[in-house]
């Protein structure tokens, strides 16, 4: 009867999940969240020149798995469909969790129209990963509390862990904070509870009984993830030019990313001066044009990191954090209103009747601290992006759902349609309308921002069709002109070695081997030492910094060059930079 009931809830979580997922592509427009995705994609696909299993933010082994795909089967964007299937498997075994554990298949339903918008429609690989690992850690410890382990429930709770960890190792972590948090709580709980916990007096005992349970569950499959860790960074040490770029990119993450309030020269101008940094030096370099890596060295940017004091924990920071929650959260977005509906179960439910009142209010409050506490640090360290709350938020869905349907501390399941009990499925009516009206909201938004998008960018893939067909001119793109260039784009592969001639003046890959190779064919170290060089078959693509551009070449190579405007290809301004006759 359980193993018909368990084969009936699989059908039905594959044939939600599958709809949600042909909804997700046929009636919204699928969209890269930021264009990290496009930028990963394209570097395995070998768009840039050839084909590299370096993506920095994701694991090697995942590089070589999509070089290997992208070189069978070219015209396919890997990193897009493999993606997909994870959200797909991840979401079909978490509908399948709860169904099974709740008796409810409504709340299923519940959870999906929560979430397909920020894992299917809004792809990122951050969030992707971090839904991935959550749903694993659910998995697995469920089976620390069998008494007789599911094997089948065992390797997917791996897997789901281990494609998180290759996917993108820190939102693996982020998920692991949260996890972290009811394991301490559960092996707390074996200690301090009173009574009996599977036929065994709490205690030492139980304690022990515990911790090997989960050292069973979890230490196979942590080793593996340690040793693809492992061979990730041996990877970028052995090779020089890796490295040397791996050190460079550290100085300026911590710069540009965590610390970009060092170069306000409104506050921090005498410093800026002293090395070297003026007023336009400072804005191209917040606007991501730090592509000289002459000028901008990674000696340069260790040596203002030094001068820089803790921001001031203060009543402007807690106003900046107050709005950044706002805006993200208190907006009709189904995961809030899913995830909120949630909390208030736990609070007020069947799961402080269950857990009594003290240990319920103390699990929920240490997640939700935890929660507030990862969201506080990005906002501090100037990191708050949509990717990460939402990452962030996803991760405590997950544990909160699973913690409610399933107890994940070996005590009785909550059955929301229970046949000896009360049966709950009326209160969930009110929140499905709530999540429809808001998925109806986010469907309206989500075409008229596609239908803006049409009108108002350039024509992108007619502009890098003029780049291919001219691989004797090195292109420099100015970065946010082309920011919103991949955006629709998450499907169709770029061929290899379309976009050679191509590099912008500033991304995360920036001066790497990919790039470094570019601009040496053309005989230059990086995209600014091109733009100086007097060069015919060089070409600047920007419609917004083309002044500021000159201005910081004049500034840094001599006060003899000047723009020259060559025209416009589909909407985007081309200029050549020359020095001025003698």
């Amino acid at each position: 009867m359980e193993r018909g009931r368990i084969k009936s809830d699989l059908i039905y979580s594959l044939i939600l999940n599958a709809a949600a997922l042909i909804v997700s592509v046929l009636l919204y427009c699928p969209f890269f969240e930021e264009n990290d995705d496009a930028f990963i994609a394209m570097i395995s696909e070998g768009a840039f020149g050839s084909r590299d299993h370096h993506l920095i933010y994701a694991n090697v082994v995942y590089g070589k798995i999509l070089t290997a795909l992208s070189s069978l089967f070219s015209g396919v964007r890997w990193h897009s469909v493999l993606q997909y299937l994870l959200i797909f498997a991840a979401m079909t075994l978490m509908t399948l969790f709860i169904c099974r554990y709740s008796g409810s298949r409504l709340f299923a339903l519940l959870f999906t129209a929560a979430s397909f918008y920020e894992l299917y429609v809004s792809l990122q690989y951050s969030k992707t990963a971090a839904f991935a690992a959550s749903v694993g850690f659910v998995l697995l410890f469920r089976q620390v509390h069998e008494k007789e382990k599911d094997t089948a429930g065992i390797i997917s709770g791996s897997v789901l862990l281990t494609a998180a960890a290759l996917l993108r190792d820190s939102s693996f972590y982020l998920a692991g904070i949260f996890a972290f948090v009811i394991c301490m709580t559960d092996l707390a709980g074996t200690v301090f509870s009173s009574g009996k916990r599977d036929d065994k007096k709490a205690g030492p005992g139980a304690f022990s009984d515990r911790f090997l349970s989960y050292v069973r569950v979890f230490a196979p499959v942590l080793t593996i993830i340690l040793v693809l860790v492992s061979v990730n960074r041996w990877s970028y040490e052995k090779d020089e030019g890796w490295k040397t770029f791996t050190e460079y990119n550290d100085n300026r993450m911590r710069l540009l990313d965590y610390r970009y309030d060092l170069l306000d020269i409104t506050k921090h101008k005498d410093s800026l001066s002293k090395a070297g940094i003026s007023e336009n030096d400072a804005l191209l370099y917040l606007t991501w044009q730090f592509g000289d890596d002459g000028i901008l060295s990674s000696e340069k940017m260790e040596g203002i990191l030094e001068t820089g004091t803790m921001r001031p924990v203060d009543l402007s920071m807690f106003k900046g954090f107050a709005a950044n929650v706002y805006n993200d959260f208190f907006r009709l977005n189904p995961l809030c209103l899913f995830l909120l509906f949630v909390i208030v179960v736990l609070i007020s439910g069947d799961f402080v009747k269950r857990r009594g009142l003290v240990p319920a209010i103390f699990v929920l409050c240490l997640e939700l601290f935890v929660f507030c506490g990862i969201l506080f640090y990005f906002h501090y360290s100037g990191r708050w992006t949509h990717r990460v709350a939402y990452g962030a938020a996803l991760s405590l869905c997950v544990m909160l759902t699973g913690l409610y349907v399933s107890g994940c501390f070996g005590e009785k399941t909550v059955k929301i349609k229970d046949p000896d009990g009360p049966d709950n499925t009326k209160l969930l009516i009110p929140v499905l309308v709530f999540l429809a009206f808001a998925d109806i909201s986010l469907l309206l938004g989500n075409r008229f921002d596609h239908n803006a998008y049409k009108r108002e960018e350039p024509d992108y893939k007619a502009f890098y069709g003029y780049v291919a067909d001219n691989a004797d001119t090195l292109f420099v793109a100015d970065t946010f002109t082309f920011q919103n260039a991949y955006v629709y784009d998450i499907f169709t592969a770029y061929p290899e070695g379309f976009l050679k001639n191509y590099v912008t003046t500033g991304s995360w890959f920036v001066n790497s081997p990919i790039t470094k190779e570019i601009t040496g064919r053309f005989g230059y170290k990086n995209p600014f030492d091109a733009l100086c060089g007097d060069d015919e078959n060089v070409i600047l693509a920007d419609n917004l910094y083309p002044e500021e551009k000159l201005e910081f070449i004049n500034e840094h190579y001599g006060e003899d060059h000047y723009l020259s405007e060559q025209g416009e290809i589909n909407g985007i301004r081309l200029y050549g930079i020359h020095k001025k006759p003698e």
